[in-house]
C-alpha cells in the first residue's frame, strides 16, 4: 500500500509541474473568447483528470484495505470464540458448573483467576473486555453465550455490523 501511495504522490507532483508549465504559455488576448476558454480548459484538463484518477485509485485501495481488515477481524473473533469454548470446557471440568456462562461478566472474571480453584484459564487483554467486564468481539460488541447442555456452550458475535440477528453474525457452532 505504501508503494501505491508513493506512486500517487509522485504522479500528483508531475501533474502540478505539467500544469504550471502549460500556464506559462501565452494566450493571444485578441483571440475569440471561445478559443481562450478552450486553451485555459485544455491546460487544466490533465490536472483534473489526474486528480479524478488518483481519487478513484485511493478509493479502491481504501475499499480493499477495509475488506482485508474486516476479514482479519472475523478470523480473530472466531479464534477468540474457540479459545473461550475450550476454556469453558476446562472450567466446567474443574468446577463442575456451567452456570457462569450466562453471566458474561462473571464468566470473564472466572477465566482469569476469580474462581474457586484460583486458576487462570484465559488471560483477557483490556481490548477484549468492555468497561462492564464483559468479553467483547473485535468490534466492541459483547459476546452472547448460551449453555446448550452440560457439555456445550454456544458463543455468538453480532459481527461487523454490530447488530444482532443479521446475516453477518458469527457463531461458535
Amino acid at each position: 500500500m505504501g508503494n501505491v501511495l508513493s506512486l500517487l504522490f509522485l504522479g500528483s507532483i508531475a501533474c502540478v509541474v505539467l500544469y504550471f508549465r502549460q500556464r506559462k504559455r501565452k494566450v493571444d488576448p485578441s483571440a475569440p473568447f471561445k478559443t481562450r476558454l478552450w486553451v485555459r480548459t485544455a491546460r487544466s484538463a490533465p490536472l483534473v483528470g489526474l486528480f479524478l484518477c488518483m481519487t478513484a485509485i485511493l478509493f479502491l485501495v481504501q475499499i480493499a484495505a477495509s475488506a482485508v481488515i474486516t476479514s482479519a477481524h472475523i478470523h480473530k473473533t472466531v479464534a477468540l470464540m474457540a479459545a473461550i469454548q475450550t476454556c469453558f470446557v476446562s472450567y466446567e471440568i474443574d468446577s463442575g458448573t456451567a452456570s457462569l456462562a450466562n453471566d458474561l461478566t462473571g464468566f470473564a472474571n472466572s477465566l482469569s483467576r476469580s474462581n474457586p480453584e484460583n486458576r487462570t484459564y484465559m488471560k483477557l487483554g483490556n481490548n477484549q473486555k468492555n468497561e462492564l467486564g464483559q468479553v467483547i468481539d473485535c468490534w466492541g460488541t459483547p459476546f452472547a453465550m448460551k449453555v446448550l447442555d452440560s457439555e456445550h456452550l454456544q458463543i455468538l458475535s453480532a459481527g461487523p455490523d454490530m447488530k444482532w440477528q443479521t446475516a453477518d453474525d458469527l457463531s461458535s457452532r
